[in-house]
């Protein structure tokens, strides 16, 4: 008896140190994880993305993207506009979301092919250091269909989650959207404005676990 009872203690304490050590070196549910961020430094602009260690199932990770100007003289940025997320028009501003297997998770969407004109308040300036979330304006998950929604988490696991954005095409008819006739000082207005725009292409890429939904 006393044989199988030092046997069983010692099975106790063995099962309490895994554990220990699982708590101790696991990141707690929900927590931000480190940020990534892609940009060399002779590059004028650089990328940043976070998320949340994990997820609930039924939920969308929060995820947040902050462009940073390294160089020493303002520049201006561009938001996320209506048609960036399906590649309609510049500048690109698109998440990619992929599964353990590798396979897109993103559920195609139906749109119209109207666009709204660019304005010069989508035009941002950024300072020196200064910051920028293409996403500001858009708080609502779903407003324009944006690609980070419960839907594309459909089952717990490990989701790829890869964020574009591109300024590369320069002429200003890929970013103007659909203009009324008789515009032609207002899209030279416009034009204008994008030659203060960097000519950039980041793609950033962050990994968020979807965990089965709490009791």
């Amino acid at each position: 008896m006393s044989q199988f009872r030092a046997t069983v203690s010692i099975v106790g304490i063995v099962v309490l140190s895994i554990f220990y050590h699982i708590c101790a070196t696991s990141p707690p549910p929900f927590e931000e994880s480190d940020p990534v961020t892609c940009g060399s430094p002779g590059e004028e602009i650089s990328c940043t993305i976070r998320a949340p260690h994990s997820c609930e199932l039924g939920k969308a990770p929060r995820v947040s993207v902050e462009l940073t100007n390294r160089t020493n003289h303002d520049i201006l940025l561009v938001d996320r506009l209506d048609g960036s997320e399906e590649l309609m028009r510049y500048p690109y501003c698109y998440f990619e979301i992929f599964d353990a297997d590798g396979r897109s998770t993103i559920l195609p969407a139906n749109r119209c092919s109207f666009l709204n004109a660019l304005e010069r308040g989508d035009f941002v300036r950024l300072p020196p250091g200064g910051q920028f979330d293409p996403f500001r304006r858009f708080t609502h998950p779903t407003y324009f269909g944006s690609h980070l929604s419960a839907k594309s988490f459909p089952i717990p696991g490990v989701y790829r989650i890869r964020f574009h954005y591109s300024t590369a095409d320069r002429n200003v008819g890929s970013w103007l959207g659909d203009w009324p006739l008789g515009a032609g000082a207002r899209i030279n207005e416009m034009a204008d404005l994008l030659r203060r725009v960097p000519n950039v292409n980041f793609t950033t890429e962050i990994s968020v676990r979807v965990v089965p939904r709490l009791n």
